[in-house]
């Protein structure tokens, strides 16, 4: 997949890691790329990255998201280039009567537990 001067608004699932974008088990032979787009404005994560591999995002702007702007994990082959990540808020609902601690980042690149 190749996709660039895209716009993506509004789309991501509030508590889950259904991401505005996802990229989840992609392991095929060709390249994946994101680049010159922009992604903006969710209830929950901006990118997410997950068990795959070839996978290139560049240039693009992540904003307006919560807990995390973008996310990689067990990735090979991945690059992370020239992109703008900002505007991440905490998710005010989550956790807060069970004194759990939120894990907070514009770009976390496999630093965030799996499967949170």
């Amino acid at each position: 997949m190749i996709w660039e001067n895209v716009q993506v608004y509004n789309c991501s699932q509030k508590n889950t890691e259904n991401a505005a974008v996802r990229f989840e088990n992609a392991r095929g032979r060709e390249d994946n790329r994101i680049q010159d787009s922009v992604i903006h404005n969710g209830l929950g994560w901006g990118l997410h990255v997950k068990d795959s591999k070839r996978i290139q995002v560049s240039g693009n702007t992540i904003a307006g998201f919560r807990a995390l702007g973008a996310k990689a994990s067990s990735v090979d082959d991945f690059t992370f280039n020239d992109n703008m990540v900002f505007d991440v808020i905490r998710r005010e609902d989550f956790g807060t009567e069970d004194m759990i601690v939120d894990v907070e980042a514009c770009v976390s690149i496999c630093a965030h537990p799996v499967g949170n």
